[in-house]
């Protein structure tokens, strides 16, 4: 039986963090809410779009320059 969700968890992010967090969920094929879950939670993500050995801010930087 699947558990149902009822607790929130808030917290307070910039606006360049929350970019790389959407970025990051992103690439995982995730929205933000489950990525950050998984992240607290300990589950490992494999990101799947970004080059091996690209780091998020030169992503980002690769993102804004199209």
């Amino acid at each position: 039986m699947k558990e149902i969700k009822t607790e929130i968890v808030t917290y307070r992010v910039t606006k360049t963090q929350f970019k790389k967090i959407q970025v990051l969920a992103k690439q995982a094929n995730m929205d933000v809410n489950e990525w950050a879950r998984h992240q607290a939670l300990g589950t490992k993500i494999t990101p799947t779009l970004i080059q091996i050995g690209t780091s998020i801010e030169e992503f980002l930087d690769q993102k804004s320059t199209r």
